[in-house]
């Protein structure tokens, strides 16, 4: 699932007392001792928090959503969060009036959404968050890539993610995106040289998963099946390229596993999964620092991500084939 980058990374605490890079059960105790908060200072940075977003003051709504992106960072905050029913006091948010409250709250969602658990999901769904959600996609009904303003651009990808992660897992999402009519505003964003390829791309992702085993998307989709295939056609070698296309081709399956267009939908799977990616994890390792606490130059830090983005296509190549061959099996 698709996770926001903090605004605010929080340096990595690294050992260099032990070769191995484990702590010792001393230097254990210690870093728990001094990073271990007692519950009720907990309760009282929540609080801080819960009074900050509840602010009528746009800086202090800021704020407040700023350092609840800090403490959900910590996966064991998570808990903490939902005891203190934030998340529905977060949702409303994302219809604000401020536009960074908008695309912050939006952030932060998102990442909670993609924390892994699934009380998280649960609560968010269960505390209307997709009326909010549904009633700010409208709000992009006018909305042009090439005249908005980044800002705004970039809340839409968090609220893509953020759709995605809901729908994903949880029927009772899925069955809200059904009836939201905001199909045609995901459909108009299948243009990744107008869009860029990081929206395109989780456009794609998003509805991947929505059309499967969906009749109601899926029978939507079928319209526009021309789509997807005209991104099959696209020749590149860039890994993000060739995500994309192995998205466009699991659509195309949902759409009819049956597909006329199976030859180019295998095809594409194949491009993807003849990709060298040994290689290029071997030059890769070449380029890696020595020392885990240096900091990693900009270069290689994108074909880190690169090679991440092939290793996902081929993992989502593999399993579009799988499904192929199962449902050929079926019939």
């Amino acid at each position: 699932m698709g996770k926001a980058k903090p605004r605010h990374k929080k340096n990595r605490r690294h050992n260099i007392t032990q070769p191995t890079g484990i702590p010792s059960v001393k230097e254990a105790e210690l870093e728990e001792s001094e990073f271990s908060v007692p519950e009720s200072d907990k309760d009282i940075s929540i609080d801080k928090i819960i009074e900050e977003i509840n602010s009528p003051t746009v800086e202090e709504r800021l704020c407040g959503l700023q350092s609840l992106a800090t403490l959900a960072e910590n996966p064991n905050s998570v808990e903490t969060i939902i005891k203190h029913k934030v998340l529905k006091i977060v949702a409303p948010l994302l219809v604000d009036g401020s536009s960074e409250v908008r695309n912050l709250s939006a952030g932060v969602l998102r990442n909670l959404s993609a924390s892994g658990s699934m009380q998280v999901i649960e609560m968010l769904v269960k505390d209307d968050i997709m009326t909010p959600l549904i009633s700010l996609f409208h709000q992009y009904n006018e909305w042009n890539p090439e005249t908005a303003k980044a800002e705004d651009s970039d809340t839409l990808l968090q609220l893509v993610n953020l759709l995605w992660n809901l729908c994903e897992t949880d029927e009772t999402a899925l069955k809200h995106f059904n009836s939201a009519n905001i199909l045609n505003l995901l459909l108009r964003c299948l243009n990744y040289q107008t869009v860029g390829l990081d929206l395109c791309i989780t456009v794609c992702q998003c509805l991947n998963s929505v059309s499967e085993d969906n009749t109601i998307i899926a029978s939507a989709l079928r319209h526009h099946e021309s789509d997807f295939l005209k991104i099959l056609t696209v020749t590149s070698s860039d890994q993000r390229l060739l995500l994309l296309k192995t998205l466009a081709a699991g659509i195309v399956v949902n759409l009819n596993p049956s597909s006329p267009w199976l030859e180019a939908v295998v095809a594409t799977l194949s491009e993807t999964l003849e990709a060298d990616v040994h290689q290029q994890i071997c030059q890769l390792s070449s380029q890696m620092p020595l020392d885990s606490s240096t900091q990693l130059s900009e270069d290689v830090s994108t074909q880190l991500k690169n090679v991440q983005t092939l290793v996902d296509a081929q993992v989502m190549a593999l399993e579009i084939l799988a499904n192929l061959i199962s449902s050929q099996d079926d019939e």
